[in-house]
């Protein structure tokens, strides 16, 4: 059994819908059907696909972009006239697009990656954040404090990474050697990204995420009441021996 779905549009959106729809050889009303029940289906498996890596691989493209990237193979495959495998694969490309052989678009996306999603690129920069304090904390307590810390504490205060051979952490890796290496961001921390050991490019082979959110929700309260306190001295922001010992026990 299906049910009706009426809904008014501005005069000018109905004609670029219209249009849009038209493109794919559809009416207005069979292409807005397959959008929305299209939407449903990207709600039910976001984080699925977001985890994953690959971006979902577009099922149709309308006549305007298979034009605009055939035209940009076909210019390539000029530019690589040198090459005839590398111009013969363009140009390969460029058929696929203006014949629309949808079952060949895998082969065009397979270097397109999902869209990591804003709250998992603020929860890089807040782990970032967080051990960057932690360590220089750390490294203000006299020695007799910081193994105190130690012997109370099953968690280290050194950043050790995110598991490349994890589908998600593995995201997430990339993005902070995007900010610290690319960027030259969070420089406190840079030595973790270089290659060899002990870091191996910042691939803790271990998967830590878990304990570093355990550690974030201990550690931003203690943050933003530093913060609040509005003193900005040095040393002001560092974490005293037992806030040290509640992040890193969490």
């Amino acid at each position: 059994m299906s049910k009706v779905i009426t809904t008014r549009v501005p005069d000018g959106a109905y004609d670029s819908l219209e249009s849009i729809a038209r493109e794919h050889g559809l009416k207005i009303g069979e292409h807005s059907r397959e959008v929305l029940l299209a939407s449903l289906e990207r709600g039910d498996d976001r984080d699925e696909v977001d985890r994953s890596g690959q971006a979902p691989v577009p099922e149709r493209l309308s006549t305007v972009e298979r034009h605009t990237l055939a035209m940009l193979h076909r210019i390539h495959a000029r530019q690589l006239a040198a090459d005839p495998d590398g111009a013969g694969w363009e140009l390969e490309r460029a058929k696929v697009l203006e014949y629309g052989w949808t079952g060949e678009y895998p082969q065009l996306f397979t270097a397109i990656y999902a869209e990591l999603p804003r709250r998992d690129s603020g929860l890089v920069m807040d782990i970032l954040d967080m051990f960057r304090a932690l360590e220089t904390s750390m490294k203000r307590l006299d020695d007799e404090e910081r193994k105190a810390v130690e012997a109370r504490s099953h968690n280290s205060a050194v950043f050790r990474g995110f598991d490349a051979n994890d589908d998600y952490e593995s995201r997430l890796l990339s993005y902070a050697q995007h900010l610290v290496v690319d960027q030259g961001k969070w420089v406190d921390l840079a030595d973790r990204f270089a290659d060899g050991t002990p870091y191996d490019g910042g691939n803790s082979h271990h998967t830590w995420l878990r304990s570093y959110k355990r550690m974030l929700e201990a550690f931003t309260p203690i943050w933003r009441e530093k913060i609040r306190a509005g003193a900005f001295g040095d040393g002001s922001f560092d974490l005293t021996p037992d806030e040290l010992a509640e992040v890193l026990n969490a």
